[in-house]
């Protein structure tokens, strides 16, 4: 019984940590990241995230394939790693589209990116594990959030030409879900109370869109980069309503 009880503890925080396990390892070792800063990032690491990252334009106009000026050596720049050809700096990622709504969540733009979105992810997956049944609810729930967040991105701004990446969609429906399961409780690390960090991390959208400290060059459409995340927060809210009643 003992032993049991240890196995089922062990699954729940597996589950509970396998997407920052996840994005860790892609963000190291499938991205090539290093702890630098998003200005210090290589052309590799660029162009990497071109070709796996989501944009809209070619999920909405299925034949179009977008390319991004951060994926643009220019001159003088560090080739290491670089893919291709300096003449062809402006090549169109060949990654399949319907690829990036996944591969995008699991991906991120710097070290700093990386650390805040898992901070969350990691203080929210062992307890939404333990209020869950099976835990293997939590991953599902944060491919949920990242798929709903990729989507809204997708209607809302179909002209956009420039890749997206980041988990934090997906880390919003682990937001939600825990919002919507136990909202009084405070579960992470600073003993936040749920509630608290939900309308700490809507505000911290509405400071990024206003002070504009995303992607400067998105064009038509990059603003609503911005707000997705929080289609994830509903998703997440919405699932756990629904995971809740079906308890009782």
């Amino acid at each position: 019984m003992g032993g049991a009880g240890r196995g089922d503890g062990l699954l729940r925080t597996v589950a509970a940590l396998f997407p920052v396990a996840l994005c860790v390892a892609v963000y190291f070792l499938f991205q090539s990241g290093s702890l630098t800063l998003e200005v210090d990032r290589s052309i590799g690491f660029r162009c990497n995230a071109e070709e796996y990252g989501l944009v809209p334009a070619e999920i909405a106009h299925p034949g179009r394939r977008a390319t991004d000026v951060f994926c643009e050596p220019g001159e003088g720049a560090d080739d290491a790693g670089h893919g291709h050809e300096r003449s062809d700096a402006r090549m169109p990622a060949d990654a399949p589209a319907w690829v990036t709504p996944f591969s995008s969540m699991v991906m991120h733009g710097s070290a700093l990116h990386l650390a805040l979105t898992m901070l969350l992810a990691a203080a929210l997956g062992p307890p939404l594990a333990r209020a869950f049944r099976p835990a293997l609810l939590v991953p599902a729930l944060f491919v949920l959030g990242g798929l709903v967040s990729a989507a809204a991105l997708v209607v809302l701004a179909p002209d956009m030409g420039i890749a997206n990446v980041g988990a934090s969609g997906a880390v919003a429906a682990l937001l939600g879900a825990a919002l919507g399961a136990m909202p009084r409780a405070s579960v992470t690390f600073f003993a936040i109370p749920v509630a608290v960090l939900a309308l700490l991390a809507v505000g911290g959208q509405v400071l990024i869109a206003a002070l504009d400290l995303g992607q400067p060059v998105a064009g038509e459409g990059g603003q609503i980069a911005y707000w997705v995340p929080l289609a994830g927060l509903l998703a997440g809210f919405m699932a756990a309503s629904v995971l809740s009643g079906a308890r009782r």
